[in-house]
């Protein structure tokens, strides 16, 4: 087969399939547009500002800290009292 030939015979097919598309998108009610629209991710939940990142931080790490703080109390109460049952 001839490559004109070839070339042809696949944009008649292309005509073809382009043709039921638009026959299949009329039937369903879907069109490029909106399969692109419907295919984009919605943003959910609420967007935080650099303000109430900072201070949310700053919170958190007070807790954390003051959790650390009361574990390193509880560590050294129970190493004395290892070391008091020891002696």
């Amino acid at each position: 087969m001839d490559t004109r030939q070839l070339l042809d015979q696949l944009r008649q097919e292309r005509a073809e399939l382009d043709a039921t598309i638009r026959v299949l998108e009329r039937h369903t009610g879907s069109t490029p547009a909106r399969a692109a629209s419907a295919a984009k991710p919605k943003r959910h939940g609420r967007v935080m500002s650099a303000a109430a990142k900072a201070a949310m931080s700053r919170k958190l790490k007070a807790i954390w800290a003051a959790k650390k703080k009361a574990s390193a109390a509880r560590s050294k109460a129970a190493k004395a009292r290892v070391k008091k049952a020891a002696a």
